[in-house]
């Protein structure tokens, strides 16, 4: 596949989405916190993988810095309400 073809798909994938989202209106529903074991949670994701809801974050005891390089934690769910550690690197 050329160099050319790899910047049309790109391209193409990038104004879609832009289509995409300039047509989409979205509406926060509500917030809720799902964990508050550590000092210091952030960097989040989320991710739904085969029937279960799965957040990755950094906990520390605070920000990173001054030698805290804090912990990769991950919680999953099934119903994205009961939220449990399912490991911490």
């Amino acid at each position: 596949m050329s160099l050319l073809t790899l910047y049309r798909i790109g391209l193409t994938i990038t104004v879609s989405s832009f289509t995409i989202a300039q047509a989409t209106e979205f509406k926060l529903l509500s917030v809720s916190r799902i964990w508050d074991h550590a000092q210091h949670n952030a960097f989040t994701d989320l991710e739904y993988f085969k029937g279960q809801w799965f957040c990755s974050f950094r906990e520390g005891s605070g920000h990173a810095g001054a030698g805290d390089h804090g912990k990769i934690r991950v919680i999953h769910s099934k119903d994205g309400e009961h939220w449990g550690s399912a490991g911490l690197l």
